[in-house]
């Protein structure tokens, strides 16, 4: 898929037709966040929730852009509220909770609970190069769930200049 093609489409789509405004902006919140556009994809999705608060999607989405900006708490209310309506769409009682929005909002809220614990095992401020150390694991062991953080890698970064590990700092920092 060509994702600033795709991109492209569903914002001409919203321009001609506001009545559908609900998928297509939803549609367009998916395409931003392929193309790692974590604040237009949260516009859209909070666009989505203002147009049907009932939709789960949009809660799924919108979480799925503060859990990647890193605002786990944003995240949560989220993620909860997509959990809550997914849970309680029609003919839920029947299918079990196999529903992708109910297992997404689940998966997402158990990753928040991980990286909020792993986070509070930081050391407040690192002096001895055993606790940057293990702020760098911690870091890094939180990373893949969290590859948009700009604050994760300046701090990863710091933790290896206190460790005089140069080019490891250098290669982060050209991430950010």
């Amino acid at each position: 898929i060509r994702w600033p093609s795709a991109t492209s489409l569903q914002t001409t789509f919203l321009s001609v037709n506001l009545l559908f405004s609900r998928s297509p902006q939803g549609n367009r919140a998916a395409c931003f966040l392929s193309l790692n556009k974590t604040a237009r994809a949260l516009q859209d999705s909070l666009r989505v929730i203002q147009l049907n608060p009932q939709f789960p999607r949009g809660y799924c989405r919108a979480g799925k852009c503060y859990f990647l900006n890193g605002d786990l708490e944003n995240a949560r209310i989220m993620y909860s509220k997509g959990l809550e309506l997914s849970s309680r769409s029609e003919g839920r009682a029947s299918q079990g909770h196999d529903d992708p929005r109910f297992m997404e909002c689940l998966s997402m809220l158990n990753q928040i609970q991980e990286v909020e614990k792993a986070l509070q095992a930081l050391p407040a401020s690192p002096s001895t190069p055993e606790e940057v150390r293990r702020s760098i694991r911690i870091y890094l062991s939180v990373q893949p769930k969290c590859s948009c953080w700009r604050a994760l890698y300046l701090s990863l970064s710091r933790g290896y200049l206190l460790l005089r590990d140069l080019p490891s700092a250098e290669l982060l920092l050209s991430r950010v």
